[in-house]
């Protein structure tokens, strides 16, 4: 997938104040249970060739040394501290470029780095270059090292995106204990998630096969998931092509009977014209694809591979500022509420900006329960408040 692997804009947190920073640590921590003192969030975007990726990694702690290695001689592209001794931590970092150290707090480092590869027989590499075999790459952590002492108050995350068409051949059992990983594994399409509460941070690796060179033909859309718009899909025939039509009908259709109903009772049908991004034209409109554990702010595989869609869609877009605006019911207090949608739409901002949408391109802002679209008094009205938007701001 060609825009999946642009070069990556360089990105910077959304900075707020002191207080608004502790706020939404707090908020991030409770939101993964009341037993997660550190959050260590590792997502790794691997390029074509299998071997160079982008890491983007976030941290999150609260009373905890956490210590952080990192590889050498990568390509740092990002890296902000958080919290009240966020100068402490850049000092400390100044002085060893390779290891992140924090104790309260966050940091957001993202980086270009390639993985290791085992060397191969001469036939092997011809083999790969001609074509005629499949290539096989290993993608494994051992350049990374988290070290903490309290980890079974940990929650370790994983992700890795795979180059489109690739498949997963094996799990590397973990290095250090030479036995099968614990946690949870899943995947979908191009996407493969880990997630582990509590326990040794485990060094983990992948085996994949690459998609096998196009065998010459007249037919270009060689790529099952290519995103050329001559390629593409256009399922629900609106002249926008699926991989950057941000409201395709079946996203419409797959929304929940209670949120339909609540929807159907108070917004009127209007039959206008499909814009850019396969919408009616609507300044503010409603991703409802896009949702979230309760409580939770946690980006799963199904919303990232939905969150491609619209990365796509805002790059090739006119419109010169997007907004992600995250919303709330009213259950629950409401300063919780307010701390939470921050927390989401930050999230949704940082993975479109890894998936390539410069940083000035979009912001995000969590309002909480302030702007109910719908009653709170029933199920149906909860479920429509709790919402992702995308807002065209010029």
């Amino acid at each position: 997938m060609k825009s999946d692997f642009q070069i990556f804009n360089q990105t910077r947190f959304l900075v707020r104040g002191l207080i608004s920073r502790l706020l939404l640590v707090s908020g991030l921590l409770s939101g993964f249970g009341a037993q997660a003192n550190t959050i260590s969030d590792l997502m790794i975007v691997i390029e074509p060739d299998g071997v160079g990726y982008t890491a983007q990694h976030t941290v999150y702690t609260q009373e905890e040394l956490t210590v952080i290695s990192l590889p050498a001689k990568r390509k740092q592209l990002s890296l902000e501290f958080g919290g009240p001794d966020r100068n402490v931590f850049a000092r400390a970092y100044q002085q060893n470029p390779d290891r992140l150290s924090l104790w309260s707090g966050t940091v957001f480092s993202k980086f270009k780095h390639q993985f290791a590869q085992k060397s191969k027989p001469a036939e092997s590499s011809e083999a790969e270059s001609s074509g005629t075999a499949p290539v096989i790459r290993r993608a494994n952590l051992d350049d990374f090292e988290l070290t903490i002492a309290n980890t079974e108050k940990l929650t370790y995350l994983v992700t890795w995106i795979l180059p489109a068409g690739s498949e997963l051949v094996s799990l590397i059992p973990d290095t250090v204990t030479n036995k099968s990983i614990p946690g949870q594994w899943r995947g979908e399409a191009n996407l493969l998630t880990f997630r582990q509460d509590g326990g040794l941070p485990r060094k983990l690796g992948i085996v994949y096969q690459l998609p096998s060179a196009p065998v010459a033909s007249d037919d270009t859309c060689q790529t099952p998931l290519s995103t050329s718009d001559e390629c593409s899909p256009d399922v629900d025939q609106d002249g926008v092509p699926d991989h950057r039509d941000i409201c395709l009908a079946t996203d419409q259709a797959n929304t929940s009977s209670d949120t339909t109903a609540a929807k159907s009772e108070e917004e009127p049908q209007t039959n206008a014209p499909i814009d850019e991004l396969g919408c009616n034209n609507e300044k503010v409109i409603v991703l409802d694809s896009i949702d979230f554990e309760d409580g939770k702010s946690y980006l799963t595989a199904k919303v990232r591979s939905e969150l491609d869609r619209v990365a796509i869609a805002i790059q090739q877009s006119e419109v010169g500022l997007f907004e992600i605006a995250a919303h709330t019911d009213s259950t629950g207090p409401r300063e919780k509420n307010q701390q939470l949608s921050e927390l989401r739409a930050d999230a949704i901002r940082h993975y479109l900006m890894l998936r390539g949408v410069g940083p000035n391109q979009v912001r995000s802002r969590g309002y909480g329960e302030l702007r109910p679209a719908f009653s709170n008094q029933d199920a149906g009205g909860r479920a429509a408040n709790r919402r992702i938007e995308l807002h065209r701001l010029n």
